[in-house]
């Protein structure tokens, strides 16, 4: 399956974003992130975020907005299409595998 969106993260931060599994129904990354690090402009198809451990990510919206996103080990969310900038906020490493 292609994502037709800007920059694939799997490309554009390969260090932190790995491709578990993809077929033409569903794309599976683990991502793993240390504190502070962050990735360039890049987009996801609709998505379901599995967090391993506590995680809190500053967003960056092309148009230069920047939302907070914390979410809690154990947590399961679901988030539209999206275009962004990350950075690692916290002070611990993340796991977490989304899709």
């Amino acid at each position: 399956m292609r994502w037709s969106m800007a920059g694939d993260a799997v490309s554009i931060a390969p260090d932190i974003d790995k491709l578990v599994l993809e077929n033409d129904r569903v794309r599976v990354l683990e991502i793993k992130t240390e504190p502070g690090a962050s990735s360039s402009e890049h987009s996801h198809p609709d998505m379901v975020i599995y967090a391993v451990t506590d995680c809190t990510w500053d967003l960056t919206a092309p148009d230069g907005e920047t939302v907070t996103a914390e979410i809690p080990a154990g947590a399961t969310i679901y988030l539209d299409a999206t275009t962004r900038r990350r950075t690692r906020a916290a002070r611990v490493r993340t796991r977490s595998p989304s899709s």
